[in-house]
């Protein structure tokens, strides 16, 4: 009898960079953020600059090192010190910090899909079980995922960043899944791709410039545009992963 199961049960996705653009989405929540501290706290505003949250943030790192895996609470840090140092009472600092980071967050997870992103993964939900494994801070319910992805882990679940494998090994225990049934998607040579390949996963590199792979051991597969997506993927079917 000829087994028709597809050749990977699970497939997992990075997010900023691979499902959307996420510099422009962080520029805008950071303006959001700047005017709201601006009509909220006018005389705190009068210092708020980025090269000044900036250089709160590196001082916060280099004391706190496991703060740079855990963007959250970076933030939420960053705030409540730029808070302290124009004011601000510390329990006054904590709650300013709080509602700010809420208002960044909010915008934050407002992004903008790359065409035909969304409808891929609509269909893909039909047939794979899909997640998301992200170091950044991204809320799968905000940005409309959680009826098409059924996990998501990121750097501040797990304590570590891609290309740890920890994420992954995550994923897979979770799930119950061998790394050979699973296919990895990201747009990071080394953070997603490599890290997957040494795994064992299958995996699929997000090239929407179309440059020349930066490393020895190729992907599975390229995508230049999400609307090739469903075909790629199918058409690794049946490929043994790379390891």
């Amino acid at each position: 009898m000829f087994n028709l199961m597809p050749s990977f049960q699970l497939i997992t996705f990075d997010l900023d960079n691979t499902l959307w653009d996420v510099t422009p989405t962080l520029i805008k929540a950071e303006q959001v953020l700047a005017q709201w501290i601006r009509s909220q706290h006018p005389d705190a505003s009068t210092q708020y600059n980025l090269e000044a949250v900036q250089a709160i943030r590196d001082q916060l790192i280099t004391s706190h090192p496991s703060l740079r895996h855990n963007l959250t609470e970076l933030r939420k840090t960053t705030l409540k010190v730029f808070f302290q140092q124009t004011g601000s009472s510390e329990t006054q600092a904590t709650e300013h910090a709080k509602t700010s980071f809420e208002v960044f967050f909010e915008a934050r997870n407002q992004v903008e899909y790359y065409p035909d992103a969304l409808n891929c993964l609509t269909v893909l939900a039909k047939k794979y079980t899909l997640g998301a494994l992200s170091n950044g801070n991204a809320n799968i319910k905000k940005v409309g995922l959680n009826d098409v992805m059924s996990f998501h882990f990121n750097a501040e679940s797990t304590g570590h960043a891609k290309p740890h494998r920890a994420m992954f090994d995550q994923a897979l225990a979770t799930q119950n899944y061998s790394p050979d049934q699973c296919l990895h998607i990201g747009d990071h040579p080394s953070e997603d791709i490599l890290a997957a390949q040494q795994l064992g996963f299958h995996t699929l590199w997000i090239n929407f410039d179309s440059k020349p792979w930066p490393l020895d051991q190729p992907p599975s597969a390229e995508l230049t545009h999400w609307r090739d997506g469903e075909t790629i993927i199918a058409n690794l079917e049946g490929v043994p992963a790379q390891s």
